[in-house]
């Protein structure tokens, strides 16, 4: 399921689910139903459309509330917050993801794995290796640790 974050979460349940609806919402299966029927609504309010042909947010504006180091996508382009307070922006190559699988979640650019595979090779200070969902995958080795073969992998060792 394409990845909302809790900016819109929030906005959604607030703006667009009377008060008394709240309670009826109650599972996060549910949740996504309800958003998922209000994404042109929500879409309208600049809740960082995926598929936005103009974007929401302006590089140099100064930061939304909602937005933060970790980013939002908004079509194929990455938007976060800098130290300063002010919009930033990555345009990836194919297409934004945002890693949801950590405590927090992030939005980062997917990199295309060319002819690196599963088993890695050797990069820089540690490797690379491609994973089926995520793309090219950097692992940087702790120090005294350096890459090498571990089985039939690419591993610091």
């Amino acid at each position: 399921m394409a990845y909302m974050s809790k900016y819109l979460y929030d906005v959604c349940l607030n703006s667009f689910i009377h008060k008394s609806e709240k309670n009826k919402v109650k599972s996060i299966h549910s949740f996504y139903m309800v958003i998922l029927s209000l994404a042109v609504s929500a879409a309208s309010i600049g809740c960082g459309d995926p598929n936005a042909d103009t974007p929401s947010y302006t590089v140099g504006q100064k930061c939304p509330e909602h937005i933060t180091y970790d980013g939002i996508c908004e079509g194929n382009r990455v938007i976060y917050c800098n130290n300063n307070g002010v919009v930033e922006e990555e345009i990836c190559a194919t297409q934004c993801m945002v890693k949801e699988a950590y405590t927090n979640p992030f939005a980062e650019c997917y990199h295309e794995c060319g002819d690196i595979d599963f088993q890695g090779i050797c990069a820089g200070d540690g490797y690379n290796y491609c994973h089926e969902t995520e793309g090219l995958i950097h692992i940087t080795c702790d120090s005294g640790q350096t890459c090498g073969l571990k089985g039939d992998v690419y591993a610091c060792i």
